[in-house]
């Protein structure tokens, strides 16, 4: 029984914590001696998206990211005249050594989204990803580090009918903007206002939506969908300056990838393994895990009143945050890590400017995504992925209910497109409607629950209340991992799930 009590409170561990970053960049390592399979590196032309911006397009996408090409992709599979405008000079931005794990829901939005295409979207995505095998939990003493439980597990194949993949952020970036047509993309477009604009021949208001930029540039839209990330400019001017405040959970994360060779004690997890470790205090964890194509991850979490000195003073002066740390931080660091061999391993084998640091955050739940009003233009600009509801990676599901945002929108967007007529701009602001309605909600409750199981968090130890809470988490998961989005087939198991 005992034993019995412990795999269930491990597995609920890991599935609250331990997939909560999936993956780092996925880049490739031509050269590599070590067993793991490499792949070769495939990039893109970085300066083809800077095309002359349109005068008017069907929708205009704000932010080209993740969500934001997503959304492109499966509104032009649909017939709509999708563009994306990027404010960064470059589409492809490369690593910040943070990656997803790709779980049954997003491989459904992802299959959604490419509906009527011909890119297999979840396919490319796991050709590129680490098909997630054995993992690997061990509960530690605190004071020790001595393992007090260990617990191995396989796939989530048998219960979801697909396995989980890990790929870098960097790679899935790069796999949906291969599915874009180069040329309604362009970067270096930094949004400075938008504003309902009236139909030149009846007069009619909010018929369609002028979008400014920072340069003067123009160029008007039927739609403007905000899918410009956590520093939203979209949602700052629908929604105001309240429901943009930023939430610290008081957790600090350090994370790096590397070729798996790199580490000169050999790899510190299988092929598709996951290494977690729960360091016994609160939120203290260390997370390593294949992350393909040759190369590992690693996470490093303490919550921010354990902080080294130097971590507390960055945080105060405001320069923590990024690349290349705060000089010395790998020695604070071994420190704070010292009773947990496989965390030193990790850190001796990083070079320091190699390590990205953060504080995990979010913002405010806000359930409305678009607004009739004058400052919503009518209803002609909506909110999605982390501008509608940024999250602590705790469950590994932001970029997840992006692509399901993605998918809900292409999906109800797509009854206004036909072949023999223009797009039906008439019928926008009540399929936007819609739209919120059926994904706030879900996304809020997926918001919150990232919000109170950040890593390393601990059970409670009064028993019942427990065993209350593991139920819970695991009605939770089933819920966000059991999510089918339109047309997409209930989870099967793929080639690569197969193999």
């Amino acid at each position: 029984m005992m034993l019995q009590q412990n795999r269930i409170t491990c597995r609920v561990l890991f599935l609250s914590v331990s997939l909560l970053f999936g993956t780092g960049e996925g880049l490739s390592s031509s050269t590599s001696s070590s067993s793991f399979a490499t792949k070769p590196t495939v990039r893109l032309n970085e300066n083809i998206f800077d095309g002359p911006l349109p005068e008017s397009v069907d929708v205009l996408i704000a932010g080209g990211g993740l969500g934001g090409l997503a959304t492109c992709i499966g509104l032009r599979n649909r017939g709509i005249d999708a563009h994306v405008i990027e404010a960064s000079p470059k589409l492809l931005r490369g690593s910040t050594g943070t990656g997803i794990m790709i779980s049954p829901n997003g491989f459904s939005a992802l299959d959604s989204i490419a509906a009527c295409g011909n890119v297999n979207l979840s396919e490319s995505m796991r050709s590129f990803g680490a098909k997630i095998g054995e993992q690997h939990i061990r509960m530690t003493d605190q004071g020790t580090g001595h393992v007090d439980k260990e617990v191995t597990f396989g796939s989530y194949f048998d219960k979801y009918g697909m396995d989980q993949y890990n790929i870098g952020w960097a790679r899935a970036h790069e796999v949906l903007a291969r599915a874009v047509p180069p040329e309604v993309v362009y970067t270096d477009c930094k949004l400075e206002s938008f504003e309902s604009m009236a139909d030149e021949t009846t007069g009619k208001k909010n018929s369609a939506v002028k979008v400014t930029l920072e340069d003067g540039r123009t160029i008007a839209t039927s739609l403007l969908i905000g899918a410009d990330g956590f520093g939203s400019k979209v949602r700052q001017m629908l929604a105001g300056d309240r429901k943009c405040k930023t939430r610290f959970n008081n957790q600090l994360l350090w994370n790096a990838i590397l070729p798996t060779d790199q580490f000169p004690n050999g790899p510190l997890h299988k092929e598709g393994g996951v290494e977690f470790i729960n360091c016994g205090g609160e939120g203290q964890a260390v997370l390593i895990f294949d992350s393909g194509e040759g190369q590992t991850a690693w996470y490093l979490t303490l919550m921010e009143k354990d902080a080294p000195d130097i971590v507390t003073k960055a945080i105060a002066d405001e320069t923590f945050g990024g690349f290349g740390p705060q000089r010395g931080i790998k020695s604070a660091l071994k420190e704070a890590f010292a009773k947990w061999p496989m965390a030193l391993e990790c850190l001796e084998a990083t070079p320091e400017d190699k390590i990205f640091e953060r504080r995990q955050a979010d913002r405010p739940k806000l359930l409305k995504w678009s607004s009739r009003r004058r400052k919503g233009a009518g209803g002609r600009v909506v909110l999605m992925g982390d501008a509608a509801h940024p999250m602590i990676p705790s469950l590994g599901q932001g970029t997840m209910v992006t692509w399901e945002d993605a998918a809900e929108l292409a999906a109800s967007l797509a009854p206004l497109s036909s072949s023999d007529q223009p797009f039906d701009s008439k019928g926008v602001p009540k399929t936007v409607r819609g739209f919120v309605k059926r994904r706030a909600k879900r996304c809020a409750m997926v918001q919150q629950a990232s919000r109170e199981q950040r890593m390393g968090k601990p059970l409670p130890k009064f028993f019942p209340l427990k065993i209350c809470t593991m139920l819970q988490r695991q009605s939770r998961m089933a819920i966000m991992f059991g999510h089918t989005s339109p047309g997409a087939k209930n989870p099967a198991p793929s080639a690569s799930d197969q193999s």
